[in-house]
Parts: structure tokens; C-alpha cells; sequence
């Protein structure tokens, strides 16, 4: 980031990013800092799911009413491709079984499936594929 108040310098800097699946609209909220006081000032009135990348600012969330802290399927599933050197089997075994619940959506997209048709797909094939 540039710095205004010296020529020529710059600082780092952090954008948290959020984003609003039901409106489909993008937070962009600029912090100096990486520390758990971001997210805490952005999500102070927020209720729901809040979808993160398993980094450890996000950790206190799990514990407060009204959010449901939920992973991210793609870091969950890196962790299994990249156990593949200690244990293929077992990790071939979790990435299939990842691939079964991409295909789920994969199909939304390919059939341009919306709103209640998409849930009902979702629960009739990514629920199972999921358990």
C-alpha cells in the first residue's frame, strides 16, 4: 500500500474479503493488520454461516451465537492430496470421495439448476455423498 504521508514509501496491508452468496455481492474492508481485530470490527453484527479458510483469526466464531463456522471444502481437501506421499491409499480413498461431491455441483452448473431445484438436488445427492 502506498503511503500518503511519505513519498515514495508503502506499508503492508490486508483486504478481508467477504462475500454474500444470497445477493451476490463482494466486501472489500483495507486493514493494516492481519490480527483477529479485523474480522472481529467486519463481522461484529453478523449472524449465519461464515465459510473461512481455517485461518486462526476465525477460531473465536465457532463460539458465538447465531454463527455456524463451516470449512472450506478445497483446503480440507489439499490436506488429503498433499498426504498422498505418507499414504495413498487412504488419501485416494478422501479425494474420490471429495470428487463425488463436486460432481453434485458440477451437474448444478452443467443443468443450470436454481433457488429450491438446487436444494433438492443438494439434498438428494450431496448430503449422502457428504456422510
Amino acid at each position: 500500500m502506498l503511503d500518503s504521508a511519505k513519498k515514495g514509501a508503502s506499508h503492508q496491508g490486508y483486504y478481508w474479503v467477504c462475500y454474500n452468496n444470497p445477493s451476490k455481492t463482494v466486501l472489500f474492508v483495507y486493514d493494516a493488520s492481519r490480527a483477529r481485530g479485523a474480522p472481529q470490527k467486519i463481522l461484529a453484527d453478523f449472524k449465519g454461516f461464515l465459510q473461512t479458510d481455517g485461518y486462526s483469526a476465525y477460531k473465536e466464531f465457532c463460539n458465538l451465537p447465531g454463527i455456524t463456522l463451516v470449512g472450506c471444502m478445497a483446503h480440507a481437501r489439499r490436506k488429503f492430496f498433499d498426504a498422498k506421499v505418507s499414504d495413498k491409499a487412504s488419501s485416494e480413498e478422501a479425494l474420490a470421495m471429495f470428487g463425488n461431491v463436486y460432481a453434485v455441483e458440477k451437474h448444478i452448473r452443467e443443468t443450470g439448476l436454481s433457488g429450491e431445484e438446487k436444494r433438492a438436488w443438494r439434498k438428494a445427492h450431496a448430503i449422502p455423498a457428504l456422510e
